[in-house]
């Protein structure tokens, strides 16, 4: 390797120039320069790693049920594996994002010409469509037939999302 040679690498969404310059702790503010980080050791990659591990990062659903495989809930464990699939899968949401025609654009947004007309859409009622939560959907619907007898009210299945 050459000693001028650079490696670029991602670390928690920050780039980071690597030399073969040392680096001392006087020198941190001649290093950071428009969220480049430049004249970079493994010294100094090997503090921040041991900085990182002293905080408990385990994904753990809580102190009682720390995996899956605890819950004894059936419905619940399948519920949360089903969920946790659609989830990753990166799939559509089940209500997609409410869009701007190119006359709503220029008529209400730009120009505001169209004021006496009563106020619908979300760019009008002040709603922020990219501000929503994981449980604003509808549960699955449970046929009348599979319904648990006798007659239940209960026409969708439950959803064990956290109360938050």
């Amino acid at each position: 390797m050459l000693k001028n040679q650079q490696r670029v690498c991602t670390f928690y969404q920050l780039q980071l120039t690597f030399d073969n310059k040392k680096v001392g702790q006087s020198d941190y503010k001649a290093i950071l320069s428009k969220n480049n980080i430049k004249a970079f050791t493994l010294d100094t990659l090997e503090q921040l790693c041991r900085q990182v591990r002293e905080y408990d990062m385990k994904p753990y659903l809580n102190k009682d049920e720390q995996i899956v495989a605890d819950i004894e809930d059936d419905k619940k464990r399948c519920w949360l594996e089903k969920t946790y699939k659609h989830l990753v899968s990166n799939r559509p949401r089940h209500r997609l994002l409410p869009e701007i025609y190119l006359w709503e654009k220029i008529y209400k947004i730009e120009h505001n010409t169209r004021f006496f007309e009563p106020k619908r859409r979300p760019f009008e009622l002040g709603i922020n469509p990219f501000k929503r939560r994981l449980d604003e959907h509808t549960p699955p619907y449970i046929p009348k037939v599979l319904r648990p007898y006798p007659k239940s009210r209960k026409k969708f299945e439950t959803t064990y999302y956290p109360d938050v």
